[in-house]
C-alpha cells in the first residue's frame, strides 16, 4: 500500500511519516462518519489526535504536562533539612539545582520587598543571608551587628564621616549599603537608629556625581573642607589636586544651572565658596601663580615663547583682553603688582622700553628739530614707536591721556608715507 506523500521546496518527492499518515487517515474517517459526537472510541481518539500538532517532518510533537509548582512550606522543609546537614542555607546548583533557583528567588523578593513578614522571619531564624554581599566563607561565623557598628564609629572618628567606599574596606562598605536599604524598608529597629544618628550616618543613598571617577558628594565635601583647613581658601588648582579642582567646578556649574540642592549650597557657602566665579577662575589663578613664580626668579614678567609657550600665550590673552576693556579690575590691579606691561605687545622682549621713556626721547626730539617727523635712519627705534601710536589710534587702542599727551607735541595721527619718496617730500 503506497503511502501519502507530498513535495517539498525542490520539487522532490518525499512520504510522510505512516504514524502520521495512519492519524490522519482515522481522523478524516470519523469526521466523515458523523461529525464531532459521541463519546468514546474511534471519534474520540480522532479528535484526541487533532488536538496534536504535527512537526514540520510529519512526526507528531507531544507537549509534556507541566508539573505542579512545590509549595513554599516543603521547600521550607528542604531549606531546613539542609540547614542542619551543612550548617548553613548557601546552596550550590550542583547540591540541588531547584533549591538554589528557590533560594535566589527568595533573595531576589526580599530586595523588591515583595517577601512576606512571617516567610522572612522563618528564614531568619536559618540564619538565611538576603545580601549576597554580606555572604561568609564556609567555616567562619557572620558578623554581628554591634561589631559592624563599631567599625563603623571607628571609621567616622578617623575619616569625620561614614561614606565608607568599597576600596577602603569592601565589607564595611556593604554593611553600611544594607543598612540603608533596611532604614529605607522599616526594618531597622528604634536603638540600630539611634546609634546610627549619633555618629551622623546618612541614611539617605548616595548620589553620585558627574565628575571622571563618580565620586560621592558628601566625600569630595570632605575633602574640599580638609582643604580649606590647610590653605585657607577653596581656589582648588588643578596642579594641586586636579580630581578636586573639577568637582568644585561641577559645583558651580550645577548652582549656575539651578541643579544644587539647598543644603549643599549651604555646606559650600559656609567653607566661603565663590559660586559666581567659574572653571575660568581657577584657570586664571593657576596662570597668575606661574607668572608670579617667574617673576620671582627672573625679576620680570616678559615670558619668551620658548620658555613657556601656554603662558606666553596666557600673558598675550590678558593684554587682550586689557584693551578691549574685558579684564576685571581685581586681575589688572594683581598684574601690575608684578610690574606687567599691558601696552608691550608690538615691542621685543629684548628691546623693551617703556611708553613715557619713548614719549621723553619724542619730546627731546621735537626740541631740537621742531617736528615730530622721525626718519628710521635718525632714530629706527623712535621711528618705529611713531608708526606704532598711529596704529593703535587707527585701531581705537590708543589711551585718551596718552593720545592728549601726543596731540600736545602737534602729533599727527593720520597715516604717514614711508619710503624713500616719502623721506624726499618731508625734506
Amino acid at each position: 500500500m503506497a503511502l501519502p506523500c507530498r513535495w517539498n521546496r525542490l520539487g522532490v518527492r518525499t512520504e510522510r511519516s505512516p504514524i502520521a499518515a495512519s492519524l490522519r487517515a482515522s481522523a478524516s474517517a470519523a469526521e466523515g462518519a458523523g461529525g464531532r459526537g459521541g463519546g468514546g472510541g474511534p471519534e474520540d481518539e480522532a479528535r484526541r489526535v487533532g488536538k496534536r500538532k504535527v512537526g514540520r517532518k510529519g512526526g507528531v510533537v507531544r507537549k509534556l504536562p507541566r508539573s505542579p509548582p512545590v509549595p513554599w512550606e516543603e521547600r521550607f522543609k528542604q531549606l531546613r533539612a539542609y540547614h542542619e546537614v551543612h550548617g548553613h542555607t548557601r546552596v550550590r546548583s550542583g547540591e540541588d539545582f531547584k533549591l538554589a533557583c528557590w533560594v535566589c528567588k527568595q533573595r531576589e523578593r526580599y530586595r523588591c520587598g515583595k517577601l512576606e513578614e512571617d516567610r522572612w522571619r522563618k528564614l531568619a531564624s536559618l540564619g538565611f543571608v538576603f545580601d549576597t554581599g554580606l555572604q561568609r566563607p564556609e567555616g567562619l561565623v557572620q558578623v554581628p551587628w554591634e561589631e559592624r557598628f563599631e567599625q563603623l564609629r571607628a571609621y567616622h572618628a578617623k575619616h569625620g564621616h561614614t561614606r565608607v567606599s568599597m576600596r577602603e574596606d569592601e565589607k564595611l562598605y556593604h554593611w553600611a549599603k544594607v543598612q540603608r536599604n533596611q532604614h529605607e524598608r522599616g526594618r531597622l529597629s528604634e536603638d540600630q537608629i539611634g546609634m546610627l544618628a549619633a555618629i551622623d550616618f546618612d541614611f539617605t543613598k548616595p548620589t553620585w556625581s558627574r565628575g571622571p571617577e563618580n565620586v560621592p558628594w558628601e566625600r569630595s565635601y570632605q575633602r574640599l573642607r580638609a582643604y580649606y583647613a590647610e590653605h585657607g581658601h577653596t581656589r582648588v588648582l588643578r596642579r594641586e589636586d586636579k580630581k578636586l579642582a573639577e568637582w568644585v567646578y561641577g559645583q558651580q556649574e550645577r548652582h549656575r544651572h539651578g541643579e544644587l540642592s539647598p543644603e549643599h549650597r549651604e555646606k559650600l557657602e559656609s567653607l566661603g565658596l565663590e559660586f559666581k566665579v567659574g572653571h575660568t577662575c581657577v584657570q586664571w589663578e593657576e596662570r597668575f601663580e606661574q607668572l608670579k613664580a617667574y617673576h620671582a626668579e627672573h625679576g620680570h614678567v616678559r615670558v619668551l615663547k620658548r620658555e613657556d609657550e601656554k603662558l606666553t600665550e596666557w600673558v598675550h590673552k590678558q593684554r587682550w583682553q586689557h584693551r578691549r576693556g574685558k579684564l576685571l579690575p581685581k586681575r589688572r590691579e594683581k598684574l601690575e603688582s608684578l610690574g606687567f606691561m599691558f601696552e608691550t605687545v608690538y615691542v621685543s622682549h629684548a628691546q623693551h622700553v617703556p611708553w613715557e621713556q619713548r614719549f621723553d626721547e619724542l619730546e627731546a626730539y621735537r626740541a631740537e628739530h621742531g617736528h615730530i617727523r622721525v626718519s628710521e635712519r635718525e632714530d629706527k627705534k623712535l621711528a618705529g614707536w611713531v608708526h606704532r601710536q598711529r596704529q593703535r589710534h587707527r585701531h581705537g587702542e590708543l589711551r585718551p591721556e596718552r593720545r592728549e599727551k601726543l596731540e600736545s607735541l602737534g602729533f599727527d595721527f593720520s597715516p604717514q608715507r614711508r619710503g624713500r619718496r616719502a623721506r624726499l617730500l618731508n625734506e
